[in-house]
């Protein structure tokens, strides 16, 4: 529902950074001595694998954008732009697919004069203040051929010089991937060691053949599932019939007097009717439809950040017993934002949702904003419910096969239908154990999650050092109370 977007901006180089390391110019290698984050970015719509600088920001494009993701520095000083964009002449080199930006720079920084000659038009860019400053085109990146070159222009209010650096690969025939990079003119020095090592280090899969290996995931999740009987659902269900579990980071003493507190929920999920999605309706007020049996899932949590402030949710979840109906309802208050009128009304959220088979309508209620509808699309196969996402690791672990599945499910965070890989392994140091690797998006960190022999969850590692871990609630309680930490 609330979503983030951020961004932030090279002058004469003549020397290119492979050529200083010593490296022939038409080579990429990575350079020494820049820390980066475990977990790279994986981009499976272009086949694309880049290191990640240690605490840099990833922000996704939006649907329908060639704008893949941007990666931010974590002290704002540069940004990478990663972009798939679509050409309209084919059989382009990267060299000619460069020159394509160059010229729209020129144009857009220049003056354009045209005249015809016969039927033909012709035009030259005259006084243009884009300049092309460094270029080389015969670069490889992972083994595909690519063309680098930076540009120094005027920033977007024309007041200071920038320079901007493109790196143009062709991963297919007729299909580019183009990393550019911003930063501002006197971060220069840092900013293109830290892009070109980024660079250098991509790695792409043919998109044909991880399209390929997706559809087998999609294919063994279905199939897992699909062995499943209603008794395994029961007992999945039991596995979380009421739940309390706390978020924090550990503190290097590892005691629970020192870790900070983050937030925390109660998760509890049941077997029963579709009417117990409202529990202001009594049973006896109940309509035909609100008997319809099924699998309930309900989440209360509240969740503290840095800026003082608490998001507080309530969710409810409801999937009939063959799967083919859903419903839900979320409700998010936010309380003492910055800047928020005290003992004025809390800004809160709502989104409902309903499927029937492959009809899903979603409808968000944002304060001050008319409500806004979402219509998502369900292709092919593969896709579960809310409920079963909740229920997930049980089901998988409760069928008893250790793989790696793939699954599409409705995100409210990304008000779409998204891809979620799961992999499920059983760890060779302690075979009794399950333990559960999730993407729920590419751009995410995975969450790693441990789990005992009968499916008993016992902790989740969320990244960077946070834990969710079950805990009794009068223990809860008294955790928070000493540590002053907001309950009411």
């Amino acid at each position: 529902m609330m979503r983030t977007l951020a961004a932030t901006f090279i002058l004469g180089f003549s020397l290119s950074l492979c050529a200083a390391s010593g490296q022939p110019a038409g080579s990429a290698q990575p350079a020494l001595g820049i820390a980066l984050e475990d977990e790279p970015l994986v981009l499976p719509e272009v086949g694309l694998t880049l290191p990640l600088p240690e605490g840099a920001r990833v922000e996704m494009g939006r649907g329908g954008s060639a704008i893949l993701a941007n990666i931010i520095s974590k002290d704002d000083l540069w940004m990478l732009s990663i972009q798939n964009p679509a050409s309209s002449v084919a059989g382009l080199t990267p060299r000619e697919f460069g020159d394509r930006i160059i010229n729209e720079h020129r144009r857009r920084h220049g003056q354009v004069r045209s005249w015809t000659e016969g039927d033909r038009l012709v035009e030259t860019i005259e006084r243009s203040r884009a300049v092309l400053v460094d270029r080389i085109s015969n670069l490889k990146i992972a083994g595909l051929q690519a063309d680098r070159f930076y540009m120094q222009m005027p920033d977007a209010v024309g007041d200071e010089i920038v320079v901007r650096g493109y790196t143009v690969v062709e991963v297919t025939s007729g299909q580019y991937v183009v990393f550019e990079l911003r930063c501002e003119t006197q971060h220069i020095e840092v900013s293109r060691l830290m892009y070109e090592t980024l660079v250098a280090g991509a790695t792409f899969v043919d998109p044909l053949m991880l399209e390929a290996e997706r559809g087998k995931a999609v294919m063994r999740g279905q199939a897992a599932l699909g062995r499943l009987s209603q008794n395994v659902y029961d007992e999945a269900a039991a596995l979380v019939a009421d739940r309390w579990e706390r978020l924090y980071r550990p503190a290097p003493t590892g005691a629970d007097a020192d870790a900070t507190e983050l937030g925390y929920r109660r998760t509890r999920a049941w077997k029963g009717v579709r009417g117990e999605l409202d529990p202001s309706t009594a049973p006896s007020r109940y309509r035909r439809e609100d008997h319809q049996p099924g699998y309930l899932f309900a989440i209360q949590s509240r969740i503290l950040h840095s800026d003082g402030s608490a998001i507080d949710s309530v969710a409810r979840y409801f999937m009939s017993l063959d799967g083919k109906q859903e419903y839900w309802t979320i409700l998010m208050t936010v309380r003492n934002r910055p800047g928020q009128t005290q003992g004025g009304p809390l800004p809160t959220y709502v989104e409902t949702g309903v499927r029937d088979e492959r009809m899903m309508r979603i409808v968000i209620h944002a304060p001050g904003e008319p409500p806004k509808e979402i219509l998502p699309l369900i292709q092919g196969g593969g896709y579960i419910s809310q409920v079963q996402t909740f229920l997930l690791p049980q089901l998988l672990i409760l069928g008893g096969i250790a793989d790696d599945y793939a699954f599409y499910a409705y995100s409210s965070q990304e008000q779409q239908i998204r891809l979620r890989t799961v992999s499920v392994q059983r760890p060779a140091h302690n075979p009794s154990l399950w333990r559960i690797t999730t993407r729920l998006r590419v751009q995410d960190r995975p969450q790693v999650a441990e789990y005992a022999e009968n499916g008993m969850w016992l902790r989740t590692h969320v990244g960077d050092g946070k834990v969710w871990e079950p805990i009794r609630f009068e223990r809860l309680v008294e955790l928070w109370r000493r540590k002053g930490m907001p309950m009411d």
